[in-house]
This record gives C-alpha cells, structure tokens and sequence, in this order.
C-alpha cells in the first residue's frame, strides 16, 4: 500500500495564483516520488449544502468555516497509511490527530498582519484589526504550531519569528526551468500580435492593493515610450480608462506566461507586501529584467549591483519607480545580460524542481 500526503490550502490548486502554483508543484513532485496525495480545499471540503451556505456568507464568516470544514475532512480521513500533512496559509488551523509516525509541517506564504500593515491606508480601521489579530495573530499562528515550520522567504521568515515566536525554514518554491526559460522574442510577439520593434513593459499580477496596482499604473503613464501589458488575474474594472499605451489580458493560462516574459524586454513589480511572487524568478528565468519593490522575490535575487539600481525598498517611492524605469529602458541589453549571467543560474540553483526537491527532502525525510 503506498503512503499518502495530505495538503491542505484553501482554495482549488487548478486556479491561478501563487500558492496554487506552489501547491500544484507539491502534488505532482509528492507523485513523482512514490506518494498518493490527497488535497482537500474549499470545493471539496464539507457538504454541498454547507457550501451553499457559504456562498451567501461574509467572506470574513465563510474562510473560518471553510477552513474548519477543511480540517475536519482531513481528519475524517486520517489512517495509518498518511506519512504528512502539508499545510498552507491558514488552513491549517484545524488541531489534526494524528498516528505518531506522521509528520506535520506548515508553510507560510507570508503573513496577514504584515500584509495588513503595508495596505493600512488602503483598508478600514476594522479591516486592518481583523487582519492583524483574527487571521494572523490567530488562524495564522494556530496553523503552525506543533509543526515543521517553513517559509517562502527570508523576509517571511522573520515576520514569522516576530510575530509568532515560529523559528521556520527558507524554503522557497519550486519553479520548472524547463518551461521557463528564454524563447525567441520576435515570435512570440508575433503570437500574441503585439508591435515587433520597441520596447515592451510587463506588469504580472492582480488589481489589489497589497499587489501596488496604484502604483503600477502611474509608473506606466509616466514611461508611454513603452508598450505596457498588464497580465491580470480576476477583476479587470478598475483598469478601466487606461492610456493607449497600456494593453490588458485576463487570466492568461500559466502554460502561456513563458511567451509573454519572453516577449517583453522588462518587468515592472509595485507590491507592497509581497512575501516571494513568482513573478520575479518567472521574468528572470526568461532573462527579462524586473524593476521591482522590496519583496521576498527582489531580497533574494535583485540586490547585487548592477540589478540593485532597479529596486525601489519604497513602495510610496513614485520618483524612484519612474527614475529606474528610465534607466531601464535606456540599456535594456545591459541589464538582460546581468540577468542571463548573474541571476539566472541563481534562480535555478534555489528553485530547479530538481534542486528544491533535494534541499526539501533532505530537511524533511520525505
């Protein structure tokens, strides 16, 4: 009989976003190794009356309840043969029972009250108390005690310690460098019909606020020298009235995004809190440049020169956004090739499938 992991997150991994992706990896690299797993998350987690209910809720109602229902399914499910559970965000609330030899581990793609922290202006007073003290300081923390704490980033890393006495692991994400990776520029323009000379901007994401669109759409107003493509996820209606330079897609599948980077010549990252977005080592494992916030992504990978000049440590920053922009855009061959020779054989180091699930198997004997 094999043994079976079991992953809890909370929403379907089918869907786009990076803990998806993360968790979409999980499952076919536990498979790889011999493993069946089972991932249980909101759309198969309690019954479809329950899920009914849901959907008429408060979304600050419904996440508790759909997090319990998918704690207890698991547990429902709990036998002999289970060799870990792997959790994510706050799903991992639920007080599991588990057989002695099953090993429990957590990993924190970041935390809400640091998230709540840098959206303060944005959100209400409410708002920011239930962020920082139900979800995080609550949901959050009871999801990985008891457990083989891992982070996505050295940044969260230390949120994680500040704020729940947690001492995690940097662990990353993998990332398949097979798919990413450097295509023929001009093609792949041609494939989404975009202009084949001049330059063009990128900005990968989705329209809240812990993502800088704001930001993101003064930077390119103020650069229109530069075809900009927006590449959102969900909601499109506040990109509404946009400048003739700014062109938008929705929920572009993952399989397509190695074209895009590819057919761009930077990438522009606004977050204010973000704890490792995929889209900096996707963009650098196509040799695209990012001129990007301090984030998880930008610590890690972009603060050696000459690539340090491209990150702005102030999301508020707009000069500092606008200046590097410029720089950019003036030599963008000389940064394309600092990415290809300094940080692209880096991002293979810590995020070749290969690569991570050693380090990940040797941390967790798995």
């Amino acid at each position: 009989m094999k043994k079976e992991i079991f992953i809890l997150c909370s929403e379907p991994p089918e869907q786009l976003g990076g803990v998806e992706s993360c968790v979409r990896e999980q499952v076919q690299g536990f498979k790889s190794r011999g493993y069946d797993v089972r991932v249980f998350h909101r759309g198969n987690s309690g019954s479809d009356f329950s899920r009914q209910i849901m959907k008429r809720l408060s979304h600050h109602v419904s996440d508790v309840l759909y997090t319990y229902f998918i704690g207890r399914e698991a547990q429902k499910a709990m036998h002999e043969g289970v060799a870990a559970v792997f959790s994510h965000s706050f799903a991992g609330w639920y007080p599991l029972h588990v057989h002695p030899a099953c090993k429990q581990f957590h990993l924190y793609h970041g935390t809400y009250r640091g998230q709540a922290k840098a959206i303060r202006p944005y959100i209400s007073f409410l708002g920011y108390q239930k962020l920082t003290w139900w979800d995080s300081m609550v949901l959050e923390r009871m999801s990985g005690r008891g457990k083989q704490v891992f982070s996505v980033s050295e940044l969260v890393r230390v949120e994680v310690k500040k704020f729940f006495g947690y001492d995690s692991t940097t662990l990353g994400n993998p990332l398949d460098m097979c798919e990413f990776r450097p295509l023929d520029q001009l093609k792949c323009r041609a494939e989404f019909g975009l202009p084949l000379e001049g330059q063009i901007g990128l900005f990968v994401g989705n329209l809240q606020h812990a993502k800088g669109y704001p930001m993101a759409r003064r930077v390119m107003a103020a650069v229109p020298n530069v075809t900009w493509l927006m590449v959102v996820r969900g909601n499109t209606e506040s990109g509404n009235g946009l400048a003739s330079s700014i062109r938008v897609m929705q929920d572009v599948p993952r399989a397509k995004m190695p074209q895009l980077y590819s057919a761009a010549n930077f990438s522009l990252c606004t977050s204010r809190y973000d704890a490792f977005p995929y889209a900096i080592p996707e963009a650098l494992a196509c040799g695209l440049p990012v001129l990007s916030s301090l984030n998880g992504g930008s610590n890690q990978f972009l603060l050696q020169a000459p690539l340090d000049r491209l990150v702005v440590t102030d999301p508020n920053n707009f000069d500092g956004f606008v200046s590097a922009a410029n720089e950019l855009v003036s030599r963008p061959e000389f940064y394309r090739d600092a990415v290809l020779t300094q940080v692209k054989p880096a991002v293979e180091q810590w995020m070749d499938r290969g690569n991570w699930w050693k380090r990940f198997g040797n941390i967790t004997g798995l």
